[in-house]
């Protein structure tokens, strides 16, 4: 059962990177676009159609909907657009665990700087 729900993990974030550069693409219509905005803003977002402080089922309604909307996304996008998105995904997919590690480096490198801007000025 794991490893089913592992894999279910995996494909959605090969989706997520497919659909991320689909979405740059200028051959995908407006309306692929303003779905995927929203599905992530959704995500983000603090207000859901459940509130989230409702134990389990607050949880729940982000782990439904999102992966609903962005299937429905990569049902709809235009074969020709996904085929170079999930070509060009695969190509990106090799360099993420570095790029975020850059980033998380580069996030960590700046949080201490604004600490330490912070804790010099009421120090004085």
């Amino acid at each position: 059962m794991w490893m089913r729900i592992w894999r279910w993990v995996q494909m959605f974030r090969e989706d997520l990177l497919v659909l991320f550069i689909a979405v740059r693409n200028p051959a995908t219509s407006r309306s692929i676009k303003v779905l995927f905005l929203l599905a992530v803003g959704y995500l983000i977002s603090p207000i859901d159609f459940i509130p989230d402080t409702i134990p389990v089922v607050g949880l729940m309604d982000d782990m439904v909907i999102v992966p609903a909307l962005l299937y429905f996304i990569m049902r709809i996008l235009p074969p020709g657009v996904r085929h170079d998105s999930e070509m060009k995904a695969q190509r990106l997919g090799r360099k993420l665990p570095y790029i975020f590690f850059a980033l998380a480096v580069f996030l960590v490198t700046w949080m201490v700087f604004i600490f330490w801007v912070i804790y010099s000025l009421l120090m004085k």
